[in-house]
């Protein structure tokens, strides 16, 4: 399955682009940069937060879940594709759009290893299914963390 116009077949067929998935994408990447930007402040010695992942992640799972719930979460494989990040993984966004927002999200920067990412978007992908609230998504993924260990 290849993009229109594309002579090479790719393993991942990008939504058609429109006005409103355009609008939902710069908005994305606009969120994504605060986000990032916000834990980079956080990062500072100076700066009082002891736990700039948390909020990080906490931010992450309502995005991500905001995407989800209103069917934009093919926006997460655009944004990657425009930095030409589409992950080399068998995980489809359908499969688990928490790993592929979660990746769009940190962009260009390393904010957790591979590792790291993979484990923790499938704790957050978890706890979407069981609906767990944002503000309880830090012990969740906590919790989800010690039992993997």
């Amino acid at each position: 399955m290849g993009r229109k116009g594309s002579a090479r077949p790719s393993r991942l067929a990008l939504p058609e682009s429109t006005d409103r998935a355009e609008k939902v994408r710069r908005r994305f990447k606009s969120i994504a940069r605060l986000m990032r930007e916000s834990r980079a402040t956080r990062l500072d010695p100076g700066h009082r937060s002891r736990r700039p992942n948390e909020r990080f992640k906490r931010s992450a799972y309502e995005l991500i879940a905001h995407y989800v719930e209103n069917e934009f979460h093919h926006t997460f494989a655009l944004v990657l594709s425009e930095l030409g990040r589409i992950p080399k993984t068998s995980i489809q966004p359908d499969d688990n759009p928490f790993f592929w927002g979660l990746t769009a999200i940190c962009g260009d920067e390393t904010i957790f290893s591979m590792n790291q990412l993979r484990r923790i978007a499938h704790a957050m992908h978890r706890a979407y299914e069981i609906e767990t609230p944002a503000d309880e998504i830090i012990a969740f993924l906590r919790r989800a963390n010690s039992a993997s260990d």
